[in-house]
Order: structure tokens, then sequence, then C-alpha cells
């Protein structure tokens, strides 16, 4: 298939591209070079070389037009806009979508961003732009400026990759997962080694249910630990699903020769998957030992575990009393709540168990939901699955995504 492909490529047109922008380039930034020390007829013969290699290039005919413009070049000037208009007719936002690309590296965001709203017919390489403003407001934590500017690159280069990578990495954090997936499925052959893109891709794979296809992207990255912990744990999610308990032990172990910084998590997760093999005891190990290893504003966390553990031993009352030290502070997430629900539920606390999962609808974390229902033992699966079936029917509003998630779980009946 990929040599149909090469056959279809018109390689002397491909190379006539390539060398007309190189030659305009560089004699466009010569006559940048030439006008800023002065010497305008030599700008002036720079600028019609650029024009002549490459008749579209907008930059050039701008220059030349400023330049006639302030050397008062009257019928030449005239001509030259002429001329412009019509081998260029968008040679004005060409130039502005340049100066934008100088403000991005010279980290002038707020100025880039004004310029590219000013242009009125954006270029393929002005969608290039809004996608690089995107990934800069999504790593400053702005993600509603970041995603607007995705959708705006997109709105000119449908296909741009790098706007659809920062549009599925914004879209799966807020639980649109669908979108996510499409978004990221597109992206990913362009990123063959980007880990962000295989990890969030992973959990968009693992929360449809497509176990198989979320695995086959962590194994060709996590043959050895990776070094982005986000991939490294939707690998240990996947095995852990998979019932491939003793290859995410192993993989888990490997982990921790590499960055025993982790080691708390790590140790959670190395419980949470010896439960399910049915070593209660070694989890609840593990457990104590993540809880001495934490920090103290982890704990919360380790505790949650400890309950999930506990309730599977029997022992309700003891995982109530864990899940209450978890869920009792400001910085109890989704995941926690509905782990606290869970052992209300076992008890026999119906209406408690409900309000607590109707709190965590609106936690940061809740857009979550669907993946972080299988970082859990597998039997609480079902009871999820009714509960918030259950808060539906009673008038209870669910996020977009616990509506889908719904939805595909009762695909699987």
């Amino acid at each position: 298939m990929q040599n149909n492909r090469l056959e279809q490529i018109d390689v002397g047109a491909w190379r006539t591209a390539i060398r007309q922008d190189t030659f305009a380039y560089y004699h466009y930034k010569m006559g940048v070079a030439l006008e800023n020390t002065g010497s305008t007829e030599a700008a002036l013969a720079a600028y019609e070389r650029a024009i002549s290699e490459k008749p579209s290039h907008g930059s050039s005919h701008w220059c030349l037009l400023a330049l006639l413009e302030r050397s008062g070049g009257g019928t030449q000037l005239e001509a030259a806009r002429d001329r412009a208009l019509r081998l260029c007719p968008n040679y004005q936002d060409q130039w502005t979508e340049e100066q934008a690309a100088a403000a991005i590296v010279a980290n002038r965001i707020d100025e880039a961003v004004t310029l590219l709203r000013s242009v009125t017919r954006p270029s393929v390489h002005g969608a290039q732009l809004w996608a690089d403003l995107a990934r800069v407001y999504r790593l400053r934590g702005l993600s509603e400026e970041a995603l607007s500017f995705a959708n705006t690159a997109l709105e000119t280069a449908p296909d741009l990759c790098e706007a659809h990578r920062e549009r599925g990495l914004l879209l799966r954090v807020r639980g649109k997962l669908s979108e996510a997936l499409h978004s990221l499925e597109t992206a990913a052959p362009a990123f063959p080694f980007d880990l962000e893109v295989a990890g969030n891709l992973a959990f968009c794979y693992l929360a449809f249910l497509r176990f198989d296809a979320a695995f086959s992207i962590t194994e060709k990255h996590c043959k050895q630990p990776s070094p982005n912990q986000f991939c490294n744990l939707a690998h240990v999610t996947i095995l852990h699903v998979m019932g491939r308990y003793d290859e995410a032990v192993d993989f888990i172990r490997s982990l921790l020769l590499v960055d025993d910084s982790a080691s708390w998590w790590l140790a959670c997760y190395e419980g949470l998957v010896v439960q399910a093999m049915g070593r209660l005891p070694d989890a609840l190990a593990c457990y104590e030992r993540a809880l001495k290893e934490s920090r103290d504003d982890c704990k919360p966390m380790v505790h949650s575990f400890i309950g999930l553990g506990l309730q599977e031993a029997g022992d309700v009352q003891g995982a109530l009393d864990q899940h209450s030290v978890a869920t009792g502070n400001s910085a109890a997430n989704a995941w926690m709540l509905g782990n606290h629900a869970l052992a209300l539920w076992k008890a026999g606390r119906e209406a408690d168990a409900d309000a607590l999962l109707v709190r965590s609808l609106s936690c940061d974390d809740t857009p979550n939901i669907p993946i972080e229902i299988h970082q859990r033992p597998s039997w609480a699966r079902p009871y999820f699955k009714d509960a918030y079936a259950r808060l539906r029917s009673s008038g209870t509003v669910m996020p977009d995504m616990l509506e889908w998630w719904l939805v595909q779980e009762a695909k699987q009946v």
C-alpha cells in the first residue's frame, strides 16, 4: 500500500515546490536584511527575485509594496499592487501570519493571537500557527482558549494532525471521549513516538471497552518503562483489566527500578492487581506500604484503596472507616467518593451512597469516571452501572460522558 502511495506522488512537482519555497524564502529574507541596512534598491531587487521564484509568496509582495510606498514608488507601486492582487490576493494575510509566527518564536503570545485574529483568509500555515498556540495555551492550563484555537485551526485545515492532537488531548480530559477518540486517532499516525497521544488514546479505547486496541498501543511503548507516567499508568490499567496480572506486577516492579519517586502509587496499583489475583493479604500489605511512603496530601487516596481491600475481605465497617478518612476532606475526588459509595451500598445505606455519587458528578475528575471505573476491582463495575442508571431514572442530570458510558455498558449485555 505504501509503495502505491509513493507511485502516486508527482516527484517533479514536489521538487519544484520545494525549490520555489526555498529560493523565494532566501530572497525574501535577503530583502528584509538589505532593507534594514538602508539598501532600498537592493532590497527591492531581492523581493522581485523572491516573487519571480514563487509568484504566490505573499510576504514578498507585502514588503515590496510597503517599501515602494515609503520610497514614493508612484506608477511602479500601482503596478506592483495590481500584480500582487492578481498573483496572491491574500498577500496581506500571509504577511500577518508570518509576523504571528515570529511573535510565537519570540514568546510574544498575546501579540500572535491578536495578529492571527486579524487574518481574514487564513492559510494552512495560519492553521498550523493556531495549533501551535493551542499547545501553548493547553500547557498554561488555559483549556477553553486552547480548544478554541485548535477548532479554529481545523476550520481551515480539517486534517491538520497537530490541531487534532491538541483537540484530542483537551477533549479527553473533559470526558468528550467520542470526539477525543476521533481526533487522537487522526493525529496518532503523525506522532508515532508521542507518549502523551499514546496514553490518552489508550485510555479512550479503555473507556470504549476496546481492550485489545488499547493494549496494542501501550504494549508498543511500554516494553520497557516509558518516561511518561501517564502512558505507564494506561499500560498497568489495561493489563489489570485484561487479566494479565503477572505481566502487570512485573511491569510495576520494573517501574520502581527506574523511578522510585512514584513508589506509593505503584504500590497501590500492585495491590489492586494482586487483589484481583485473589491474594488479598498481599494486596493489603501493598496498600499499607503505600500509606507509609506517600506524602500527606496523597494519603486520602491510599485510604480509599485500603477501603476497597477491606470491603473484599468482608470488613465493611473497616472499609467505611477508611473511606470516611479519604472523603472527609476537600481534596476528595470522584474516584474516592465512588469507592465510599460502594461500601455504603454494601452496608445497606443506599440513600447515603446515592448522595455521594451525586456529589461525585461535580468533581475535577468527573470526566474521567468511565476510565476510573476500570481502576477498581472488577466486582465494582456492575454496581456503578446499576447505581448511575438508577440515579438517571430518578431525574438526576447525568454529565454527557456518563450518559454515553451507560449506553456503552448497555451494549455489553
